[in-house]
């Protein structure tokens, strides 16, 4: 490879910014996700830890979250389209104000070398390779929660990360988001605190708020860095009884006040969703729309 070549690859990938993709709300909460990611002032579970930390006091005497689960966006793409595939796994523990919890974050992604480089040009030639990044992140978390009075809860999640960047030019063969997975990267340790409030109005409306990655911890080094942007979100959730034959129904919605940047562009989420429960709480519909 020519002086010239070595140089102009390396301006390329420098200027492929990995996404702070695994802090996105939507990544983990296998029952937030089913209300559309409407979750801020419902969180009463121990979900509760990565959502709203403050929520973590109005849920059960004890709570056990184990999950797993992939998305991929967009679903349908042509081989050099950019794509990010975000994968979690772990589990949540909650008891009254205290909350343990693990995930595995995974975020990989892949586009063309001249996009990545910001030529506006078209399709990318084949012979011209991808470029393919991976954030891995696993984090361990310790939730507590206060109230201050009656009627409004604080808490916080001390979380300790450990995580590492990986980064490579590949050929047109094969699924790029599925060979980034393989990339090797070296792992540091980080701190970080997530921070939360809930509000009660009467005894149907709550009101939600959360601020993650107050440190935005980076991992990686030089033109491979990936910081963990700080992300805050705000909710309103909204509880009756008795409504069409269910004991409970809370419909609730959610926007985003900071914008994630992604390899699809900045993002900003606004949600509603909702969920019924009836039969002692033994069964329950949910839905949401983001």
């Amino acid at each position: 490879m020519c002086a010239v070549t070595r140089v102009a690859l390396v301006a390329a990938l420098s200027a492929y910014a990995l996404p702070a993709a695994a802090q996105q709300f939507e990544n983990v909460g296998t029952r937030a996700q089913g209300m559309g990611g409407a979750f801020v002032a419902v969180a009463d579970d121990a979900s509760a830890s990565w959502w709203n930390p403050a929520g973590l006091a109005s849920g059960s005497y004890f709570n056990l979250v184990i999950e797993k689960g992939a998305r991929t966006q967009p679903d349908q793409r042509e081989p050099f389209d950019p794509a990010i595939k975000q994968r979690a796994s772990g589990f949540a523990v909650a008891f009254p104000a205290l909350g343990l919890s693990y995930y595995r974050l995974q975020v990989t992604e892949s586009g063309p070398i001249n996009s990545i480089a910001g030529n506006p040009g078209g399709r990318q030639n084949e012979e011209e390779g991808r470029g393919v990044r991976l954030l891995s992140v696993s984090q361990f978390g310790v939730t507590i929660g206060q109230s201050i009075g009656d009627a409004l809860v604080v808490g916080s999640t001390l979380k300790i990360l450990r995580g590492g960047v990986g980064a490579a030019e590949i050929d047109a063969t094969g699924d790029g988001l599925d060979r980034a997975a393989d990339l090797d990267a070296e792992r540091h340790t980080r701190g970080d605190l997530d921070v939360g409030v809930m509000a009660k109005l009467g005894q149907r409306v709550k009101l939600g708020a959360t601020v993650r990655n107050l440190t935005r911890p980076g991992f990686g080094t030089g033109s491979d860095r990936v910081w963990l942007n700080r992300q805050a979100r705000t909710g309103m959730a909204v509880t009756g009884t008795s409504v069409a034959g269910f004991e409970t129904v809370t419909v609730s919605a959610d926007a985003d006040l900071t914008k994630t940047p992604t390899r699809l562009g900045e993002v900003r989420h606004a949600s509603a969703g909702g969920e019924a429960w009836a039969r002692g709480h033994r069964f329950g519909i949910r839905g949401g729309v983001a």
